[in-house]
């Protein structure tokens, strides 16, 4: 860890312990205060966490790069998330049955289906429906890592919600740059029976 103008930031890549009080941090009077943890030369490759102190009634940001929120943390006060002035916070990861999104803190507006998560087809498909019925906006996306999962959340998203901000292209799309013949969205549904 080296001293900077706003604390400590790593000096290498790798692992590294710092007390929250000595890393850096960027300080705005419109956006608050924000410590990054990582040095902006060496971004975390995997995940990146920061904490952020908002002072009352002032905005985070102005501009987010993704469609939707996923996962984040009050520590305290409360705080509402808006993109392009539309509640936008999802979950992902804590989701594997309808009883973990009713245990959610929050009134759920936006949920990621993963279908590997769940256990039974029988737990996902209530979760679905509960949802649909609630006004719950679902959404794809993920699980490329997993292969058969990837294909169940296209096949999911192109059956059930179709018209969301699905992150859910075919693989190919991982094989180069734009091009023609690419498969448009939305993806239609697999003939076969079954994931």
């Amino acid at each position: 860890m080296g001293e900077t103008a706003g604390g400590l930031e790593p000096q290498t890549d790798g692992w590294f312990v710092v007390n929250a009080a000595d890393a850096g941090w960027w300080h705005n009077d419109e956006f608050g205060q924000k410590c990054r943890f990582e040095a902006r030369e060496r971004p975390f490759p995997q995940i990146a966490i920061s904490l952020v102190v908002l002072h009352p009634g002032k905005p985070n940001c102005m501009y987010h790069g993704e469609e939707i929120q996923e996962d984040f943390l009050v520590l305290s006060g409360e705080c509402l998330l808006l993109v392009e002035g539309e509640e936008r916070l999802s979950f992902d990861a804590p989701i594997h049955s309808l009883a973990d999104v009713d245990a959610l803190p929050v009134q759920v507006r936006w949920l990621n289906i993963k279908p590997s998560r769940f256990g039974t087809i029988e737990r996902l498909l209530e979760c679905i429906d509960a949802c649909d019925a609630r006004g719950v906006r679902m959404y794809g996306g993920g699980q490329f890592e997993l292969g058969v999962g990837r294909r169940q959340i296209q096949t999911l998203a192109s059956v059930f919600y179709p018209d969301t901000p699905n992150d859910v292209a075919p693989g190919i799309y991982n094989a180069g740059g734009p091009r023609p013949g690419l498969p448009k969205s939305p993806l239609p549904a697999f003939d076969q029976v079954g994931f």
